[in-house]
């Protein structure tokens, strides 16, 4: 009599039994998935040397705060906004201080107006080790330089080639350019000292009145409504003269959009 003898190991592995070995194997196999790679051979260097100027050994009890820092910084990160719609002004050589107007509520609203204001930086290393606020406030500093960098013309990015640090960029392009800006301010005083309507239209005559006015509020330079409405009660010319007299003898000062109202209304009378 022949027996026959038919080993289970050349079976196929039923579905139970495959999810039995995964169960099995899994705690195994957990820890693998989520070890550090490794940086370099462990023989390359002693036991005191960091396998990298800013991460830390991952056997050393730095590395812990470390990972947390790091991490609590780029999910900061992914929470900022993209910018790049809202800068809609890149600096040239005579637009400093509106570029820099637009670029203030953006570094006060994200926090990073430490970046550019002179405030110190973290040290790279306490006691020898790496300075986890350093590399946190790193990390930040380089997304400010790229903003800044994003926001300028090509002739001005040149002036700023070699900057590393956000400081560094906005020092060089404050001591630049903020003088060009004072240059302009001055302009636009004169322009609003010396305004004339000649024979322009009251629409013409009032949209160049406001454009300064703007302009001087976008440089923090800003004039009253008051010594607006002023300016351009001189400039109206002697055509205007009767009118003028009235609405300055009244005891309420008025408003630009009512003064404009009111010229539309006598323009109209003076040419019917």
């Amino acid at each position: 009599m022949r027996f026959h003898y038919q080993s289970d190991y050349h079976q196929p592995l039923k579905g139970e039994a495959i999810a039995g070995l995964f169960l099995l194997l899994f705690p195994v196999l957990l820890p693998c998935l989520f070890t550090p790679l490794t940086y370099a051979s462990p023989s390359t260097f002693s036991d005191s040397t960091p396998l990298s100027p800013f991460f830390p050994d991952p056997s050393s009890s730095a590395m812990g705060t470390t990972d947390a820092n790091i991490s609590s910084v780029m999910s900061s990160l992914m929470s900022f906004p993209s910018i790049h719609n809202q800068l809609t002004i890149k600096l040239t050589a005579s637009n400093y201080l509106l570029w820099k107007t637009q670029f203030t509520p953006i570094f006060h609203g994200n926090q990073l107006y430490c970046h550019v204001d002179g405030t110190a930086s973290p040290t790279k290393e306490v006691n020898g080790a790496p300075n986890p606020a350093y590399q946190a406030w790193y990390i930040k500093d380089q997304l400010v330089l790229t903003w800044i960098f994003g926001s300028l013309s090509e002739p001005v990015l040149s002036q700023v080639v070699g900057s590393t640090t956000a400081i560094d960029a906005w020092t060089k392009l404050q001591t630049t350019y903020a003088s060009g800006s004072r240059v302009q301010i001055r302009s636009l005083k004169n322009s609003l000292h010396s305004l004339s309507r000649d024979t322009d239209s009251i629409v013409t005559y009032m949209d160049r009145a406001k454009r300064i006015y703007d302009q001087l509020l976008a440089l923090n330079q800003p004039i009253s409504e008051d010594d607006l409405v002023d300016h351009i009660l001189r400039g109206l010319g002697p055509e205007y003269r009767p009118f003028t007299r009235n609405i300055e003898a009244r005891l309420v000062s008025v408003k630009f959009d009512d003064l404009y109202g009111l010229l539309l209304s006598k323009e109209s009378q003076l040419q019917s």
